[in-house]
């Protein structure tokens, strides 16, 4: 079941940076958040997160979706 945890950390997702990238997005079609979690790379070519937030908060949100695979893994980009 989601929790409004879960909504906030696919809300923080979609507002990074490399999903304004339709060449990054199209290698996403298929994937799960999880494996988007399990993949993702910082790059200084997107230098901002949403929300303000900084570097070390949004690998907060990544690891927090590894953690919760069981939830994160049938959620489909």
């Amino acid at each position: 079941m989601l929790t409004v945890s879960h909504f906030l950390i696919l809300n923080s997702l979609i507002y990074i940076e490399q999903f304004e990238s339709k060449k990054y997005t199209n290698k996403l079609i298929g994937k799960s958040v999880y494996d988007f979690a399990i993949n993702y790379e910082y790059s200084s070519k997107y230098p901002y997160f949403p929300a303000e937030i900084n570097e070390e908060e949004f690998y907060s949100l990544i690891e927090s979706i590894k953690v919760e695979k069981n939830i994160f893994e049938n959620g489909y980009f």
